[in-house]
């Protein structure tokens, strides 16, 4: 084989190399932008209007899809459903399974309002899948006569007037299919503040590797989600961040 068609052959093979990488790239960048698509249709932003509650949610993903999830769902009677959530791994599989989680959490609560039946609905799904992984999750239920129902599977607890709220916590959704995950219900009074948030608040760090730590986040739990969300990228943010609170306000008229 002479020196000339050697080389020819070593040219056709770097460019067919080039063309192939360049093909992949593309339906990688591609699979990202559907994933990212389905994700901003997923998270909305616009809270819905529900007498006696002001709602505030704000959503900061790390990379161009994150795993990071929330739903606010009206209920009968002036109630509402919040459930937050985090998906563990990162791009199109934890995006895959956020569309997933968020399909069954909307069907499981046409029938239940309960954050336990709930949990447990999605659990089973996760489960049954055998993809791997875990979800931490935190449901919770407001109702107008001052009354709040929560449940959790592996997530931080949320924020009620500034402390952490005592709660029985159940396994991240996904690990085992005989989780269960136990209400508790306390009391939400008018004026109360609630403040739910995923990791990425309190895992956010700076350049010397400081964490955001419960401290700090406890400190400014009261204020608007914007709030905490912004001093937490200051930090330094390295994760997803979802910050979102509710007050209980019967007396206030919502837009």
């Amino acid at each position: 084989m002479s020196i000339t068609t050697l080389g020819a052959m070593t040219v056709g093979l770097f460019i067919r190399d080039l063309v192939r990488d360049r093909r992949e790239k593309l339906r990688m960048a591609a699979e990202l932008e559907a994933a990212r698509a389905v994700q901003q249709v997923l998270v909305s932003e616009k809270m819905p209007a529900i007498p006696g509650f002001t709602l505030e949610a704000v959503y900061r993903p790390f990379s161009q899809v994150g795993g990071d999830f929330f739903q606010i769902l009206p209920m009968t009677c002036n109630s509402v459903l919040v459930a937050l959530g985090d998906v563990s791994g990162k791009g199109v599989p934890a995006a895959m399974t956020v569309s997933h989680l968020v399909g069954i959490l909307r069907f499981a609560a046409e029938t239940s309002s309960s954050p336990k039946v709930i949990l447990a609905a999605l659990n089973r799904s996760l489960c049954g899948r055998g993809a791997g992984g875990f979800t931490t999750c935190l449901v919770l239920r407001a109702d107008s006569d001052g009354t709040l129902t929560v449940a959790n599977a592996g997530h931080l607890a949320p924020y009620l007037n500034g402390k952490e709220l005592s709660l029985e916590n159940g396994l991240p959704l996904g690990l085992e299919l005989s989780s269960c995950c136990p209400e508790t219900t306390v009391p939400f009074l008018p004026g109360a503040h609630l403040t739910l948030l995923t990791d990425g608040v309190v895992e956010a760090q700076n350049a010397r590797r400081e964490l955001f730590g419960f401290d700090r986040t406890a400190a400014i739990s009261n204020q608007s989600a914007d709030s905490i969300a912004r001093a937490a990228e200051a930090h330094g943010q390295n994760d997803d961040i979802t910050v979102l609170t509710l007050r209980f306000a019967p007396d206030a008229e919502l837009t």
